[in-house]
């Protein structure tokens, strides 16, 4: 399974936008403990967001969002530049190991996003 019942989640700075961070911790080296900040946020086009691994290093999501007539495209991904070559190796690795939770994270967003309004 995907979820970690013993993760702890902390949110500080502002509710959404650049300067939002959420941080996580858990027993379960899986999980491990780390944080989530936005950096950028360009709404309906982009968002950047720097997530760190305690002592692994950080990497750069990058989301970007294309609407067509109907539709949406999301595409959510590694963003390597400006890493030395250490980090895009340590990237190169864990984009194999967040595949799972990539495919998860748009699955719930595609479901959130196609809910009947009421």
């Amino acid at each position: 399974a995907l979820s970690d019942t013993h993760m702890v989640s902390e949110y500080e700075g502002p509710s959404s936008g650049a300067g939002a961070i959420c941080r996580w911790s858990s027993p379960n080296r899986q999980t491990g403990t780390g944080s989530m900040k936005i950096l950028e946020s360009n709404p309906n086009k982009s968002i950047l967001i720097e997530v760190s691994f305690a002592e692994q290093g950080k990497l750069f999501c990058r989301w970007f969002f294309e609407e067509n007539a109907d539709e949406t495209n999301v595409i959510w991904g590694l963003d390597m530049k400006n890493m030395n070559i250490a980090e895009k190796y340590f990237s190169l690795f864990l984009e194999n190991v967040m595949d799972p939770f990539f495919k998860q994270g748009l699955d719930s967003l595609k479901a959130i996003c196609e809910r009947p309004v009421k």
